[in-house]
């Protein structure tokens, strides 16, 4: 009879712990499409963020695909409990079989960036990357970014959209502004 009784109660222990895992994925995937739904349905995003940097780097890869990496990072503010989702296809909505690149929405860790200070051990990091694969070799990404203050009395909420592009960017002070007469005269002693 005991063993009965050991046997019923470590299953329902069982039971009630993949029903807890359950309920935590639902609530994890609720998370994800709320900051999905924020981020798309923002029709008025930023630009930049004076907060934090913000860049979009786009590289062409081997097939003929493009990974588009998006760098937060130089916070001048500490930033805690740091979520951010990215979407560069604009679609409106979640495919069945799209990923919506996000970092502390469904993987339930910490990140955190305070100007200066980096101990990857406790959570604290220089910057953030997301990266995804597009087809496309220039467009646009839309970045959903929320973080709290130290005492995680005060939420902040930034929507930015950034162009990427594989094209390079040639400087434009490197050639344009420098005369003729300056590079001949600039090895001589005159």
């Amino acid at each position: 009879m005991k063993s009965k009784v050991i046997i019923m109660m470590s299953l329902f222990l069982l039971l009630s712990a993949c029903s807890s895992k359950d309920s935590k994925n639902e609530l994890n995937l609720s998370k994800y499409e709320a900051a999905y739904e924020t981020l798309i349905s923002n029709d008025k995003p930023l630009n930049t963020s004076k907060f934090y940097q913000l860049e979009a780097v786009a590289t062409k890869l081997s097939n003929g695909d493009v990974r588009v990496d998006v760098i937060l990072d130089q916070a001048n503010v500490a930033m805690y409990n740091i979520a951010i989702i990215m979407d560069i296809h604009n679609s409106k909505e979640i495919q069945d079989d799209e990923i919506i690149p996000s970092l502390g929405i469904v993987d339930n860790l910490k990140y955190n960036i305070i100007p200066n200070q980096v101990n990857s051990n406790n959570n604290f990091y220089a910057g953030l990357v997301l990266s995804a694969i597009s087809s496309n070799e220039n467009g646009q990404v839309k970045i959903g970014v929320t973080w709290t203050n130290y005492s995680g009395t005060e939420t902040f909420d930034e929507v930015i959209l950034m162009p990427y592009s594989t094209e390079f960017k040639e400087d434009v002070d490197s050639e344009e502004n420098v005369d003729d007469e300056d590079v001949e005269n600039s090895g001589s002693d005159e």
